[in-house]
């Protein structure tokens, strides 16, 4: 989970409610950064990190998460 938030601090710092805690918890905030990320990456937005979501998010940074 702190790649995760770390990622989305590094890559989308202007996200609503970043930047994140890094604390390894899937809290409201890391689910809400996540939903947008989904919304703008054309992913369903669920709010899970499932594998369309990693396998987006690596692409797109090149981080494997």
């Amino acid at each position: 989970m702190k790649t995760l938030q770390t990622t989305l601090n590094t890559w989308f710092p202007s996200y609503p409610g970043m930047p994140l805690v890094v604390d390894s918890s899937f809290g409201p905030a890391t689910e809400a950064a996540l939903k947008e990320f989904q919304r703008r990456a054309g992913l369903t937005v669920d709010g899970v990190f499932g594998l369309l979501t990693r396998t987006k998010l690596a692409n797109i940074t090149g981080v494997l998460v």
